[in-house]
């Protein structure tokens, strides 16, 4: 399955680094829902930049959503994700 669902991801000499929530591994895309309970925080935020910044390195499209996006865009959402899907050729 091209899936990703909590799913490892590993670096370029096969370290995991990190658990994606949801994503597309063929494509290299990942969906990361920010919860506010822990991704509120400055530390936290600039863990999810650092990680961020290495999955790109590494080839992946990095998705992040938070529940104000969700309730108040939720169109932004799907329209970013099939633009990624579509520019990494999903369809």
């Amino acid at each position: 399955h091209s899936e990703v669902r909590r799913a490892p991801i590993a670096d370029e000499v096969g370290r995991e680094f990190a658990r994606a929530d949801l994503g597309y591994r063929a494509e290299k895309i990942v969906i990361e829902y920010d919860g506010a309970e822990f991704h509120e925080t400055p530390a936290q935020q600039a863990h999810d930049m650092a990680r961020d910044a290495k999955l790109e390195a590494l080839g992946w499209k990095v998705i992040r959503i938070n529940a104000k996006r969700l309730f108040e865009e939720p169109w932004s959402i799907l329209t970013e994700i099939e633009r990624a899907l579509h520019e990494r050729g999903r369809y």
